[in-house]
This record gives structure tokens, C-alpha cells and sequence, in this order.
């Protein structure tokens, strides 16, 4: 660690998360989720109109909002959860709360300039059943939120482990109550696999 008084600036360039079940072979199935689709819901507040951004977002469209309060809520199955949106000057503070999360946390999307397809959010190590992952505009200021598109992603040798790892502490007596892993139910229409994940976030 560096402490220097004389140095009170500290500069971050980016970061690397890798995410995966541990075995560099193992691909993930991804799922993609654009903005519009049907397991999201919106409560009021929100508008569709990119204002002539069309095509800096997946698949052209977006969802955005400046009223403070404004939530959207995913429901998913799978590992891990990516949350892509714009940042900008205009952007500000939002929260984020995975599965009913009593301490939401507090993220920033403010940025010196208009960065589409940004990653937003990102939580692995889940167990493959049925999350919700809820994002809210918690900026009092009308600052802008936006979100453009998630991905889902599954390793199955994952869910296996975190599922045996979850039955192993519900043993009465001599009988375990071992649950498979659950499918997910979402469509598959944009289905993609994939090793495992190298994620750079920019600062």
C-alpha cells in the first residue's frame, strides 16, 4: 500500500472481473435479454425515445428515466446477471437490490462524456434458481437512468455445485433433501456460449 501525503490524487484505468466455475474449458450459456422483454417490468416514469441514439444501443432500443424512484425489475435464472446502459453527464445516482437486497447498493453514471453499452452492473456466483434483480433511479436531481440490455449467464457444472453446496446444509438426520438444479425458463432466441467471462470495466 502507498500513502503519501504529497499524493492525494489516485487514478483508476479499469478493472477485470473474470467470472466462470473455475475451470478455464467450461463454457457459459449466455442468454441475452434486451430492454423490452417480457420477465421486466416497469413501474411508471420511464419513456422508450433513444432521442436519436437508435443506434448506440443493442438492438436499437432502450429504456430511461429521470424520475427519481423509477424501478424496473428483472426476474432470471442463472449464475451470474450483466446490466448494460448508457452513462453521461446527465446521468446520476441509481440503486441496485438482487433479490430483495435489505441494503441496496448505490451506484454513480455520471461520465465526462456519453458512454453507450456501458456495464452498469455485474453479480456472479449465484445459484441457478429463480433471482430478481431491481434498479432504481435514486437521483433527487432528474439526473437520467437508462438501461439498454442484460445478459444471463449459466455454467452448468456451477449450478450443480452450488446446489449440491445448498443441500448439504439442510441435512436431517440421515436424509439430505437434494434439489436439481432448475431450468431456466426464459427464451432462448438469443442464446450464445461462451468461456469464461473476462469483464472490463472502465473507469
Amino acid at each position: 500500500m502507498f500513502i503519501s501525503s504529497d499524493a492525494p490524487f489516485v487514478d483508476v484505468d479499469y478493472m477485470v472481473i473474470t467470472s466462470g466455475d473455475g475451470n478455464a474449458q467450461t463454457q457459459s450459456a449466455d442468454v441475452w435479454l434486451d430492454d423490452g422483454a417480457h420477465n421486466i417490468t416497469y413501474s411508471d416514469g420511464w419513456q422508450t425515445s433513444p432521442n436519436g441514439f437508435q443506434t448506440e444501443y443493442y438492438m436499437n432500443t432502450m429504456h430511461r428515466t429521470d424520475v427519481n424512484g423509477a424501478s424496473a425489475t428483472l426476474l432470471f435464472n442463472g449464475n451470474a446477471i450483466t446490466v448494460y446502459g448508457a452513462t453521461s453527464t446527465d446521468h446520476g445516482l441509481f440503486s441496485v437490490s438482487l433479490d430483495d437486497s435489505d441494503s441496496p447498493l448505490l451506484l454513480n453514471g455520471v461520465a465526462p462524456a456519453f458512454r453507450p453499452q456501458n456495464i452498469l452492473y455485474y453479480a456472479g456466483g449465484l445459484s441457478n434458481d429463480s433471482h430478481n434483480l431491481t434498479l432504481m433511479n435514486a437521483d433527487p436531481s432528474e439526473a437520467w437512468f437508462d438501461l439498454d440490455k442484460f445478459v444471463v449467464s449459466t455454467w452448468p457444472a456451477l449450478s450443480v455445485n452450488v446446489s449440491m453446496t445448498q443441500a448439504s446444509t439442510s441435512i436431517t438426520g440421515s436424509t439430505a433433501d437434494i434439489s436439481k438444479p432448475t431450468t431456466s425458463n426464459m427464451p432462448n432466441t438469443n442464446q450464445r456460449y461462451n468461456p469464461p467471462q473476462s469483464i472490463c470495466l472502465l473507469a
